[in-house]
């Protein structure tokens, strides 16, 4: 199934409590004008060259009951306080993804405080079928512990010889309607393939050519508990997509060999009907961007 390998249980209960804890320090009246202030996330980011990514997947009883909250998430973020890089919600039939990075584990805290009571409702409608979190390990070991931890989070240490970097900063650090190609991949590591998975990434990541592909950054990350590895990438175009799975081929089917994956897109409509008539259309689940989700970068 589609959450496969994620332990849930007792995940419901724990993610209520993260919303009790979490709205008592939440800011209200959060509207669209603070959006426009993230110039100093884009500077934090590009300047350490990192970068923490929450990855939360809802599964609501009913997906145009619980689209009907984002405005609301939308409302009550602080992109300048959580130094956010990229925010919104994707949609399938079945499945919600929250799309959402930040320049540091304490952008990551500072959002969980500001949407605490905003998510108390949306999980009035929807559970959480999995919740994951990646970046620099000195990052993500410091949310182990947290609320994260208790509804069942998986912890996920980037790849050292894959850290991301962004390649193309916007300089403005303006909010920006999010256009981009969001590409996750959750790898099911074959018994005794770690060692080996590791120098492909290495080998794919030297390969790549981010100014032909369009890429703003990609990145491998680990769970060593769970033999688990994620893939997380960004690109401005879908042909950037497209030139990026063609050239690297090669390196692609030596990374498949080695795992089990599930690789699901998330773009608007017309970039996912073009890379649903590629090779990837079969491989990938699609999501379609809401209307909504912004980007600092």
């Amino acid at each position: 199934g589609f959450v496969a390998g994620w332990a849930k249980a007792g995940k419901s209960d724990g993610a209520r409590a993260l919303c009790t804890r979490s709205s008592s320090a939440a800011a209200a009246g959060v509207g669209a004008a603070r959006q426009q202030a993230a110039a100093g996330a884009l500077r934090m980011a590009y300047a350490s060259r990192e970068l923490v990514t929450l990855v939360p997947c809802f599964r609501p009883r009913d997906v145009a009951d619980f689209a009907s909250t984002f405005a609301a998430f939308h409302d009550a973020i602080d992109p300048q306080a959580e130094n956010s890089l990229h925010y919104g919600f994707s949609v399938s039939d079945e499945y919600v993804f929250c799309l959402e990075s930040y320049a540091s584990a304490d952008g990551v805290r500072k959002h969980l405080e500001n949407v605490g009571e905003v998510l108390g409702k949306a999980l009035e409608i929807a559970e959480l079928a999995s919740l994951s979190l990646h970046g620099p390990k000195e990052q993500v070991d410091s949310m182990k512990g947290s609320i994260l931890s208790n509804v069942g989070c998986k912890f996920f240490a980037d790849e050292p010889t894959t850290a991301p970097t962004i390649f193309q900063p916007r300089t403005s650090g303006m909010a920006r309607k999010d256009h981009y190609v969001h590409v996750y991949s959750t790898m099911k590591v074959k018994d005794g393939a770690m060692a080996e998975l590791k120098k492909t990434f290495a080998a794919l990541h030297d390969a790549k050519t981010p100014s032909e592909h369009d890429q703003l950054f990609m990145s491998f990350s680990i769970d060593e508990e769970s033999n688990t590895a994620f893939r997380r990438d960004l690109y401005t175009t879908a042909d950037g997509l497209i030139r990026f799975t063609n050239d690297m081929e090669p390196h692609l089917a030596e990374l498949s060999s080695l795992v089990d994956s599930e690789l699901t897109i998330h773009a608007s409509a017309e970039q996912n009907a073009q890379l649903q008539s590629h090779s990837l259309g079969s491989s990938a689940k699609f999501f379609e961007l809401d209307s909504r989700a912004q980007a600092w970068i």
